[in-house]
Parts: structure tokens; C-alpha cells; sequence
């Protein structure tokens, strides 16, 4: 577990599956906090697999690890019980993309284990070039674990601490063929018409033409696999072209973990709507007057405000600038719901129609973009 005086920004765990004689599997923990003057840290706690004969599941756990941690931008600090001894392969593994505090600036062996008279050392911290390790000590504790604790501190350095500044794009697509791969999925925010088309043109995606003067519901659309946005992530969508918007037709662009718990613009005739899904109930967050040329594109973005210490969902339009996205308008913020898993997010292009609909026409969506660590 990771415990803190600090304001938490996110979390997220991991299992890593590499078994020893006690577990097929072992977590590790991940948690964003936020010191006093908004600087943010992302903290890992590590227990790896245990006793000799699980040497190699060490190896696998830490490159599992590693890559996973990567995948946090800024800077990181990695502590935890190895168990292994300093010079073994699971520790070099780590020195290679960490610093290992005791053998920066500790004085003697360092020895953590056993408690009573610890003869091995097999609890460590790490960092990245983020943060500079200024003191490290062995609590002599003999009491409340068969391993000594391991205290250190740290200063951090504003320019790799702060919340992190390197863009990283997890999707992208610009439909020049329909890619599977991408997008796996069908609709998963409600039912689908698989009878309407799909299919990638020059225009980007079309999904249409879309049913006619069918009653009931009709939609068809595609969805991505589960994306982390939870490190200031957003989505993004052109909206190329909308369904005949003298129609009650609809074009809709989700990010949510499932058929209950979303984030939601869609377009229906002259209005441009931005909802949320939360428990299966829908709310209405924010109804524009559609413009063609003002809210091209759309995007939804998870950002931690550091004035008020939540994370924070936030709407934008922006209008097409030569096929990427000119200057973003904010239409609405609020508290981010947890019931939105912001570590598994889905992403969902669909358009179709709720009633009877005549002509309603085709919508097109292009340059889609989802990215962590947001500017």
C-alpha cells in the first residue's frame, strides 16, 4: 500500500504475473500526489516474488514493471520489497532506467533483513531524473515486520516534477483505411445496426447512409480498446461532417468504461450537446448551437486542477485549422466521476437515429486523437 499526508491526484494498480511458491501473481501500486505548491510525483510500491527458486519470476516482474511505469511521464519514485541482493540481475534491471538510492548516498550495507539482525539487503528505493535522493537510513525496527523499513528523501526538480509536459499519443487515426486493430469494437454505449455502413473515404470514417423512416433505434459505429487517461489524458474527434441537420439524426463521440458510465458530445440538428452518462442516468451538461465551422472538432479531457485539488472533466470545441484543431474553447468543466474508470477508457464514434428519421443523411469523422499527459 502507499499512505500519504499528501493530496492524491490519481491511482492506479497493476498485477504482474510471475509466480513464486506463495502467489501466481503480485500488484503493484501506482499513486499521483501533489506536494504543497502543486508540484506532482508519481510514487510505486513493489513486493516481488520471494525465496531462490523464484529468480526468474523477479526478472519478469521487473520488466513488466518497468514498462508499465514508463508510461507515466515525469517523476517517479519506485520502493518496495525486491527481494533481491544488490549486484543480482532484478536490481541492475532497475539501476538501468533508476537510480538506487543506498548505493547513491548510504552509508554501509544497508541491510533490511531479517528484522531482528539483518544480515541481507533486499528492500530498496529508486528514482528517476526528476528527483535527487538527499538522505536515505535504515530504521532499526524490530517489531512491526520481519524486514526494516527504509526511509529517504528526496528534492524534486520543478521542471521533470511538475505535472508532466510531454504530449503522448496512445491512438490516432486518420481513417485512411477502416484499421480493426484500432478500433475492435462495436457500439458499446447502446445497440447496434450493423446493416449501416462503415467504411473509410476521403472524407474519413462514414458511418451512413443512416436508416430512414425506420422507427425505434438505429445505430453504427466502432470502439477502441481501454486506454489510461488518467495522467491529465484526452480524446479528440473531427467531426468532419454531421448527419442532414434539418434531422432529429445524431453523430456521437464517447469516452467511458461502459454502457452506464460515460462521457458523451453528440450533434442532432442544430444543437451540439455535451452529456454524461453516470450509474445509467443521463445528464445533460451543456447544449450549444451547432456550428459547422466553430465545433469541428470536439475533444473531452481529464485535468487535475491544482486549485482544487480533483481531478476534473472538461468539454472543448475548436475549429479546423488545416486539418488539425486551432485554438480549443472550454464549454464545460466539472468533478471527474469515478464511476468513469479514467485507467480503462473507451472510445466510441457512432450515428444513426432514435425514431423515424427521413433522409437523414451520412456522418464523417476524422483525425481522432487520444493522448496522456495533454498540453
Amino acid at each position: 500500500m502507499i499512505l500519504t499526508r499528501l493530496t492524491i491526484v490519481s491511482t492506479q494498480t497493476k498485477l504482474i504475473w510471475a509466480p513464486d511458491d506463495y502467489l501466481v501473481a503480485r500488484a503493484s501500486v501506482q499513486m499521483r500526489v501533489a506536494t504543497s505548491d502543486g508540484t506532482q510525483v508519481n510514487v510505486f510500491v513493489c513486493h516481488l516474488p520471494a525465496l531462490a527458486d523464484a529468480a526468474s519470476a523477479r526478472v519478469t516482474y521487473v520488466n513488466d514493471f518497468v514498462a508499465w511505469a514508463g508510461t507515466f511521464g515525469g517523476t517517479r519514485l519506485v520502493g518496495g520489497d525486491f527481494n533481491a541482493h544488490p549486484g543480482t540481475t532484478p536490481i541492475v534491471m532497475m539501476q538501468q532506467h533508476y537510480t538506487e538510492t543506498w548505493s547513491k548516498i548510504g552509508s554501509g550495507a544497508g541491510y533490511t533483513h531479517e528484522a531482528v539482525s539483518p544480515s541481507t539487503k533486499l528492500d530498496y528505493w529508486f528514482s528517476n531524473s526528476g528527483a535527487t535522493p538527499t538522505s536515505t537510513a535504515v530504521i532499526a525496527d524490530k517489531v512491526d515486520s520481519d524486514h526494516r523499513p527504509v526511509v529517504a528523501t528526496f528534492s524534486l526538480s520543478g521542471s521533470s516534477s511538475t505535472t508532466p509536459t510531454g504530449e503522448t499519443t496512445v491512438l490516432s487515426d486518420s481513417f485512411t483505411t477502416a484499421d480493426r486493430a484500432k478500433w475492435p469494437g462495436g457500439v458499446f454505449t447502446g445497440s447496434t445496426d450493423s446493416s449501416i455502413g462503415l467504411a473509410a473515404t476521403s472524407s474519413g470514417l462514414q458511418i451512413g447512409s443512416l436508416k430512414a423512416s425506420a422507427s425505434g433505434s438505429h445505430y453504427n459505429g466502432l470502439s477502441s480498446a481501454a486506454y489510461d487517461l488518467s495522467s491529465n489524458g484526452s480524446a479528440s474527434v473531427q467531426l468532419v461532417k454531421a448527419p442532414n441537420t434539418a434531422t432529429a439524426a445524431y453523430a456521437m463521440f464517447s469516452v467511458g468504461s461502459d454502457a452506464n458510465d460515460y462521457y458523451r458530445w453528440y450533434e442532432s440538428g442544430n444543437d451540439l450537446v455535451a452529456e454524461k452518462r453516470i450509474g445509467g442516468a443521463k445528464t445533460t451538461l451543456v447544449n450549444l448551437s451547432y456550428s459547422t465551422t466553430s465545433h469541428e472538432f470536439l475533444r473531452i479531457r481529464r485535468e487535475y486542477n491544482s486549485s482544487t485539488g480533483v481531478n476534473e472533466v472538461v468539454f472543448e470545441t475548436a475549429p479546423n485549422s488545416s486539418g488539425t484543431p486551432g485554438t480549443w474553447t472550454e464549454r464545460h468543466r466539472e468533478k471527474w466521476n469515478g464511476s468513469v474508470d479514467s485507467t480503462a477508457l473507451r472510445f466510441e464514434l457512432k450515428a444513426g437515429t432514435s425514431e423515424s428519421v427521413v433522409s437523414p443523411g451520412s456522418a464523417y469523422f476524422d483525425n481522432f486523437k487520444a493522448a496522456s499527459n495533454t498540453k
